[in-house]
């Protein structure tokens, strides 16, 4: 089922509103530039402090509607999840589904993936790229929101 909002669970609000640097999506993975603004999160399986956009339900939009980059919609609602929190995260199209207790991990382009042990050598235990654990399935070759712990 669809959801209206990133944000599912939160057990703190650990809310902000940041200058975009680029085009962001609600539901993205995100990180801080050099310069203080928040972008896509640009390193595919790097590791990253777990920073999502929302959608700017204050100005009355949808998680369907971008931020710019440009213009008068360059602020970003932010949000750092907890441990047990959920997130309706962006997922990458991939010939690979997420199945419930998938691992996932940054795709480089704002969107996540499924975390793959084989390409990166690393046991899960020593991963320090993994954001969470997919509690919801996805196909594979689709792309979507995927609800995340």
């Amino acid at each position: 089922m669809a959801k209206l909002t990133i944000k599912i669970k939160s057990y703190l609000n650990i809310d902000e509103e940041v200058l975009a640097a680029g085009a962001i999506t609600p539901g993205y993975l995100i990180e801080r530039t050099s310069a203080g603004k928040v972008q896509a999160h640009s390193t595919a399986g790097g590791p990253c402090f777990p920073m999502f956009a929302l959608e700017d339900a204050y100005q009355g939009r949808k998680i369907t509607d971008a931020y710019a980059s440009t213009g008068d919609y360059q602020l970003v609602q932010a949000w750092t999840p907890t441990r047990g929190d959920v997130v309706y995260a962006t997922v990458k199209s991939t010939s690979e589904a997420l199945v419930i207790g998938s691992f996932v991990e940054s795709a480089g382009d704002g969107t996540i993936r499924k975390y793959d042990i084989a390409s990166t050598g690393t046991a899960i235990e020593g991963s320090h790229v993994i954001i969470g654990r997919a509690i919801a399935a996805i196909a594979a070759s689709a792309k979507g929101l995927i609800e995340i712990i």
